[in-house]
């Protein structure tokens, strides 16, 4: 096929092997990831790389990597996976974006450990709604904030 070799060839110039990744020298995304243009639109390179080397995805699969190196394109280190197993895989690799890395954060590490000193419950001063005004954020987000369901990072030394 025309169109497979074409797209073979295209791909491979844009692939540097070294002795354990296929790292994508091209275009990439904000994240890292190869990008591509196939049939007129652009594509995940390693969705490419998995389609050309082990075959096509099933639709609403996700391509996850073994190595953890976005960049990378080799299909012994791809496999198909559910965005929520893409989800836990991030999580626990600690791979996962938290804290003030989180674009549409609104606080910032330090405040979040002063929100923790300065909780008082039932306080009007000190309360989750007087906090969640000062902050501007809400008394339910002070209470997440309180109660460790978000930034649970906030209070690690590191």
């Amino acid at each position: 096929m025309k169109v497979y070799g074409d797209l073979l060839e295209r791909f491979f110039e844009k692939v540097q092997k070294t002795n354990n990744c296929w790292e994508w020298t091209a275009a990439t995304d904000h994240e890292g990831y190869g990008r591509i243009w196939v049939n007129g639109k652009p594509q995940n390179a390693h969705r490419t790389a998995y389609e050309l080397f082990i075959g096509p995805i099933p639709k609403g699969k996700c391509i996850l990597h073994h190595c953890d190196n976005p960049a990378c394109v080799n299909p012994r280190h791809l496999f198909l996976g559910t965005q929520m197993e893409n989800i836990t895989d991030k999580t626990i690799k600690n791979r996962q974006t938290r804290g003030e890395q989180v674009p549409t954060a609104k606080l910032t590490r330090h405040q979040v450990q002063q929100i923790r000193k300065q909780y008082r419950p039932w306080s009007h001063k000190f309360g989750s709604q007087a906090l969640g005004r000062r902050y501007g954020v809400s008394d339910v987000t002070i209470l997440m904030i309180i109660n460790g369901v978000t930034w649970k990072e906030a209070d690690r030394n590191d």
